[in-house]
């Protein structure tokens, strides 16, 4: 078997192939399009995006071009430490080369997944975190006869896993399957080799040595050094971030899942990534087992367990992919409560004011989508868990929240700061109405700020003067410039009198223009933290 070298790469090359067959590898366009479409599924509005898109002929039949003369190479990837608990250094490939991750991997999958153990989570069709947990509630529950009986879990992961993965020797994995399935005709000869080229391209990349470093240098000089990808032993690392790296770790790791099911024969064992657990009603063979699995390791795919580990029995919970795992309910690990809390307190600090006796909310358009979007991902976290309490404690401690997204049943959001299912004016204004009852609604149109019915009846009875004219379904209209808006707001806060401004936001869809909740101010004691709503 002879190697491939280049000054960005030494990869093993044979199983019967020869390098000149590549040169017969056709790519077709249907592929590359359709690679495309999966490539841009839920990022489509993004920079990169868009500006692929803008060519996209051009783009996918250049990328064609070079696949089919084997002169493709992926472009430097743009390096960052992502945010969070736990920060990693993420490489994020060019779009064109995230393409060609799409053409490759479904391939792949095709041929892996009838080898894959049933129990490997990560990174696979009808599988995911919120399986796994269910699937290790069950293995708890079975291990000990539905706690009838003692039971125990052994949770294990890998040392800077990614970082320790020997290219050469998953190239040798990759090829070997290839070859298998070009022997049992699952794929024609010219496919194995167009698979087998962009595979090795792929991993003989220094993907870390030319990548674009992005963000504040600090963050990275933070990181621990042994975490950087640029300083993995030769031959060795795969980067964080690529859907190929995704792939690449469930193919190196299913000898172990073949090892552990075949060799040791334990019924109940699950992977996600790199994070392993075992059940055992016997806690010595789980010992036994920790030891054969750390040789295993070692001596087969030269990685190491973390020095942190777990023999735990299963009645005290596995903390496990974000949540306290038992036999017969589960809890949301306190990392996960705890970096909600710091989301809201620092959104709280943002939008909500309090003074001269008063609590004023500015929700600008960019805050209220992010604020929903970071919550509707909590909850969809919370709502595969028992935290039903959980959830209505954040509303209770957060009142403002209630203001403008209201809590619907089980991990159920509604964002309340827009009329939705109206088709006038006065529908709007009656929703905003009853929403906050007790507040003077000021309503944007166009150049003016408008109050209408009741609320003038207020304001007449406070000193303003009666108007004289009146929109059309209000019984009566009181309207000023818009840009006399803070005055009026100043002069309702000395009154004391509880207000919200409703701006208008584009239009929609049958021409009516949105209006949504940009402000809102209350009078309040010191004590007080009723929500509106």
């Amino acid at each position: 078997m002879g190697t491939i070298t280049s000054t960005t790469r030494t990869i093993p090359t044979g199983c019967g192939w020869c390098a000149a067959d590549s040169d017969s590898a056709s790519f077709d366009f249907s592929d590359l399009y359709h690679a495309w479409l999966a490539c841009r599924r839920g990022k489509r509005n993004t920079r990169n995006a868009l500006i692929y898109e803008s060519r996209l002929l051009d783009n996918l039949l250049q990328t064609q071009a070079l696949l089919q003369c084997g002169n493709w190479q992926p472009a430097r990837s743009v390096c960052f430490i992502s945010a969070g608990a736990k920060p990693r250094e993420i490489h994020a490939a060019n779009f064109a080369d995230r393409v060609v991750h799409h053409l490759l991997m479904p391939k792949l999958e095709v041929l892996y997944e009838p080898v894959f153990i049933h129990d490997s989570y990560a990174n696979r069709k009808n599988k995911g975190s919120h399986r796994a947990v269910q699937r290790l509630q069950q293995f708890m529950r079975q291990a000990s006869l539905n706690q009838q009986r003692q039971a125990w879990y052994l949770q294990l992961d890998i040392a800077n896993f990614f970082n320790r993965i020997d290219r050469g020797k998953l190239y040798r994995l990759l090829q070997a399957r290839l070859a298998k399935s070009v022997a049992d005709t699952k794929i024609s000869r010219e496919q194995g080799l167009r698979l087998r080229d962009l595979c090795k391209i792929i991993l003989s990349t220094e993907t870390a040595a030319h990548a674009i470093r992005q963000g504040n240098p600090q963050r990275f000089s933070r990181l621990p050094a042994h975490k950087h990808l640029l300083n993995a032993p030769p031959g060795k690392g795969l980067p964080i971030g690529d859907l190929s790296s995704q792939f690449f770790a469930n193919v190196y790791l299913d000898q172990l899942d073949q090892f552990i099911k075949h060799t040791l024969h334990c019924r109940f064992y699950l992977r996600y990534v790199d994070d392993f657990i075992l059940v055992h009603s016997d806690r010595e063979q789980l010992l036994q087992w920790y030891q054969e699995i750390e040789q295993f390791l070692q001596q087969t795919l030269g990685l190491q367990l973390r020095t942190q580990w777990y023999l735990r029995r299963v009645s005290e919970g596995a903390d496990f992919l974000g949540y306290i795992i038992r036999p017969h309910y589960r809890l949301s690990r306190r990392r996960v409560v705890a970096n909600l809390h710091d989301r809201l307190h620092y959104y709280q600090a943002q939008l909500i004011s309090r003074q001269n006796q008063g609590e004023s909310l500015y929700l600008p358009v960019s805050a209220s989508s992010k604020l929903l979007n970071i919550l509707n991902s909590y909850f969809a976290h919370f709502k595969h868990a028992n935290t039903w309490n959980l959830q209505r404690a954040f509303w209770q401690r957060y009142p403002w929240l209630g203001n403008i997204i209201q809590l619907q049943g089980f991990a159920r959001l509604k964002p309340v700061w827009e009329a939705v299912n109206v088709n006038s004016l006065r529908g709007q204004w009656r929703y905003f109405n009853k929403l906050y009852p007790g507040f003077i609604i000021i309503v944007q149109t166009g150049n003016k700020a408008e109050i209408y019915d009741e609320d003038v009846d207020i304001l007449v009875g406070h000193g303003f003067l009666r108007p004289t004219t009146t929109r059309l379904k209000f019984t009566q209209t009181l309207s000023l410039p818009l840009a006399g808006l803070k005055s009026l707001r100043r002069r309702l806060r000395s009154l004391k009198l509880a207000h919200c401004f409703i701006a208008e936001q584009g239009y929609h869809k049958k021409g009516l223009k949105r209006r949504v909740l940009r402000l809102y101010w209350r009078p309040i004691d010191k004590t007080s933290s009723v929500p509106l709503v």
